[in-house]
């Protein structure tokens, strides 16, 4: 079985490639009002958190994390499986419970969240 904090690092550069390129001129300086962004994952089975920091350097790393913008609790397959192939599965599957701790985190993780397939 995949670990979420596996693929959440296999995502990384992906993340970093996109998003800095955006961080340039007037568009960059709106994109830098969102940053730094931490999401933290929680499933069943292990609690992993994604950080963003000002300069668009993306990391993730095992365990959680203080003042997350986003708390995402979901079940463990659903997370590595939206990870794996970035769509949500089909059928009845219960959904992440998401706790947005800031407006910045809100807003970052509604314009991402299909990116990640959630």
């Amino acid at each position: 079985m995949s670990t979420a904090l596996g693929l959440l690092r296999s995502i990384c550069p992906e993340v970093e490639g996109e998003l800095k390129p955006n961080l340039k001129g007037l568009k960059g300086a709106i994109v830098r009002g969102y940053l730094p962004q931490i999401w933290v994952f929680k499933t069943d089975k292990e609690t992993v958190t994604l950080r963003v920091d000002q300069e668009g350097h993306v990391c993730a790393k095992a365990g959680g994390a203080r003042e997350p913008d986003v708390v995402i609790r979901i079940d463990h397959r659903l997370l590595t499986f939206a990870l794996e192939s970035r769509e949500r599965p089909e059928g009845d599957i219960k959904p992440p419970e998401i706790e947005y701790n800031t407006k910045k985190g809100k807003t970052a993780f509604k314009f991402l969240r299909k990116r990640l397939g959630l």
